[in-house]
């Protein structure tokens, strides 16, 4: 009896797990990295190049946020210690990196933040 109960409220929590996880699919609120898919389609259509240095902390961790949101493949990193990039760099005038340059907007946004607040800057 007590075999039988525990089953049948087991299988009632892993419906009810279920059925909760496919209405935020539903809604458009699954997370990737914290990042909802309608903010991943925004950050894909900016087309967003990443000036970084090597050895560079917040270069580091923004790689790792991009990556956590499966945005890091859609994100062109440019390493200014090299001399292409440090040339394109150079052109750009700003003084910190990580740097994000919208390919689409032409706007640009220095420093490390979260993907929300780089959209915001580069629409």
């Amino acid at each position: 009896m007590l075999d039988r109960l525990f089953l049948t409220g087991l299988i009632f929590a892993i419906a009810f797990a279920v059925y909760m996880y496919a209405q935020k699919n539903k809604e458009g609120m699954t997370d990737v990295g914290g990042v909802s898919q309608a903010d991943r389609d925004k950050y894909n259509k900016l087309r967003i190049k990443m000036f970084s240095r090597q050895g560079c902390g917040f270069c580091k961790k923004a790689v790792m946020m991009l990556s956590s949101a499966n945005l890091l493949t859609n994100t062109q990193i440019i390493d200014i210690d090299s001399s292409p990039g440090k040339e394109m760099f150079t052109q750009l005038k700003e003084n910190g990196v990580p740097c994000f340059v919208s390919g689409l907007t032409d706007k640009r946004h220095s420093g490390l933040a979260d993907i929300k607040t780089i959209i915001r800057r580069l629409e």
